[in-house]
């Protein structure tokens, strides 16, 4: 099971390019605020890299629902993919990552 899960995410969302992505989108909207409130000093600590997860998390369970909900779809026309052609089951990705 785990090694589907690799091939899932290794094809559908590669985790160190996601979990930067997640950080950029992360720091864009936390220094917009800090900025818009008027802080000019401000430091890095454990609460930024739990925000920053959480939106590499959230971005994640995205990508999930959005293959769940178009499993039918991508059976007719992307059927290379990791969900539709079965190297990946529902249950895999639903056992291990939504819950």
């Amino acid at each position: 099971m785990l090694k589907r899960l690799h091939v899932y995410f290794k094809e559908m969302y590669p985790i160190i390019p996601r979990f930067i992505l997640g950080c950029i989108v992360f720091f864009e909207i936390y220094f917009i605020v800090l900025l818009n409130n008027g802080v000019v000093k401000f430091q890095i600590d454990m609460q930024e890299f739990i925000g920053a997860s959480t939106v590499f998390a959230f971005l994640m369970w995205l990508r999930i629902a959005d293959d769940l909900k178009d499993y039918e779809t991508d059976k007719l026309l992307f059927k290379e993919r990791p969900l539709p052609s079965g190297k990946v089951t529902k249950k895999d990705i639903i056992m291990r990552c939504v819950v």
